[in-house]
């Protein structure tokens, strides 16, 4: 090795050693600067997961927040344990009465109770509490299924199952009592003369402190169109007993029924009016699945043999 490479790795292992050292301070410098600042007071944000303890039969009827944020001061230490602390506080309400508000900062002992001693609460949101307790009421009602297509293509529900039919809903007895029935979200039906299967997803609770017992029904539908259907019937004459009058009757029938429907199915009448000879002609009876039902025609005269 000659003398020059030799000189070149010695300043090469100074330069190194420079550096290193230069690292090291600057790590050393940093920790101290870290030790100071964590040391110092900070203004952080510690999040209380809230419990409310009350009596079986009671229950709020606002839904009470489930988090509380607190505005606190404390040290960087301890603030930085917090972050990975959770935190939770069950509240009494068993002694406030209906209607009762509390307003959460005039309570912050209330807040910061299990919080270490040098932890300062300065601020808490929310800041008030809508305290409205009443007695607590479970009641079953009917579900309601709400469809979209079928009102308005006139179409006709052949069959309809679903369950559960009834569910319970729980809350408060104020709210409870104003329902009758509980809809599912409207389900729209595009096919025909087809079973169809499906879930349906009840309405969501609103902001009223309710729970249900069910969230979806398992429902079968099975939907006709209309048809037009025109039936003949042949009517004894009232005055000429060897002749008969002829009637159309025009109605709509689901698709589905149309083999079962026949004349048989309706009753037709010639009802005497004033004048003599003069009949209305009235269908008095038909099966239940039938609508829009027109005669012709809807007066007739017998006045001769003609």
């Amino acid at each position: 090795m000659t003398f020059a490479q030799t000189s070149a790795n010695a300043t090469n292992n100074k330069k190194g050693r420079i550096v290193i050292r230069f690292l090291f301070c600057l790590f050393i410098a940093f920790i101290l600067w870290l030790f100071n600042t964590l040391s110092n007071q900070h203004q952080d944000t510690i999040f209380v997961n809230l419990r409310y303890e009350l009596a079986e039969n009671k229950i709020s009827q606002n839904k009470l927040p489930a988090q509380a944020e607190l505005q606190v001061v404390s040290t960087g230490w301890q603030l930085l344990k917090e972050q990975f602390r959770v935190r939770s506080l069950s509240i009494d309400l068993a002694a406030y009465s209906e209607n009762a508000q509390l307003l959460t900062n005039l309570h912050k002992n209330l807040f910061s109770a299990d919080l270490p001693e040098d932890i300062v609460v300065n601020h808490i949101f929310p800041d008030t509490l809508n305290m409205q307790i009443e007695n607590k009421l479970s009641a079953t009602i009917p579900v309601k299924m709400r469809f979209k297509g079928i009102v308005e293509n006139h179409w006709e529900i052949d069959s309809l199952y679903y369950y559960p039919d009834s569910i319970t809903i729980t809350g408060p007895e104020s709210i409870v009592q104003q329902f009758v029935y509980w809809p599912t979200e409207s389900i729209t039906i595009y096919d025909l003369d087809s079973n169809l299967r499906g879930v349906a997803v009840l309405n969501a609770v609103s902001q009223a402190n309710l729970t249900l017992s069910a969230a979806v029904v398992a429902y079968g539908i099975r939907v006709f169109k209309y048809t037009n259907q025109t039936y003949t019937f042949l009517l004894p004459n009232p005055m000429y007993k060897d002749r008969t009058v002829t009637v159309k009757l025009l109605c709509q029938v689901p698709s589905g029924k149309t083999a079962e429907t026949s004349e048989t199915d309706f009753i037709i009448s010639l009802l005497p009016l004033g004048p003599k000879g003069m009949y209305a002609v009235k269908c008095e009876q038909f099966p239940d699945w039938v609508q829009n039902i027109t005669v012709q025609p809807t007066f007739i005269s017998v006045t001769s043999k003609e």
